[in-house]
């Protein structure tokens, strides 16, 4: 008689230790819904606040413009950069081509007297032509806040995939 008793306390042992490790799980499980939860809601207000400063830009887009857009471009191929009030920007990224261009202009660019001026004026093109709202003119690179233009190019260049190996590694998985 006395073996049952053991091998029930045991088993009654087991169980506990199972019901312990499950009510760990769902908490785990329960923090990690909670903290997916709150990063969904931070980047939904982001997008929201992002949207705003576009849509209530002075002579801003509406919706249909940016619908058209997407139409032309790609559904996935616009995008905002809000910077804030007054610094809002709709591009597109940089296809093979067009960089495989910039390339060589580069490559024919060394050694020469505008070696030096030519990233500056492939920076300013790459801009005017990729952004697609608001229209940039030339006084644009003159008055706007002096980050502005590089941190454009590096939005611009960041959807164009141009990634560092760490940014790849995160976006990338084993089957």
């Amino acid at each position: 008689m006395q073996e049952q008793t053991e091998t029930n306390l045991d088993d009654s042992l087991d169980e506990l230790e199972q019901q312990i490790q499950n009510a760990r799980q769902e908490k785990i499980a329960g923090l990690e819904a909670e903290e997916t939860a709150a990063a969904i809601n931070q980047q939904q207000q982001l997008h929201n606040d992002i949207m705003s400063l576009l849509y209530n830009a002075p002579g801003g887009p509406k919706p249909t413009d940016v619908e058209a857009w997407k139409d032309q471009y790609g559904e996935d191929a616009v995008y905002v950069l809000g910077l804030g009030p007054g610094d809002v920007y709709v591009y597109t990224a940089l296809t093979l081509g067009q960089w495989e261009k910039i390339q060589s202009i580069i490559q024919q660019a060394q050694g020469t007297p505008m070696a030096e001026q030519v990233e500056k004026i492939l920076r300013e093109r790459v801009i005017r032509t990729t952004v697609i709202w608001p229209t940039l003119d030339s006084t644009f690179f003159n008055v706007c806040r002096a980050g502005v233009p590089d941190s454009l190019y590096q939005a611009i260049l960041l959807h164009s995939y141009f990634l560092t190996p760490q940014q790849v590694m995160t976006l990338t998985v084993q089957l």
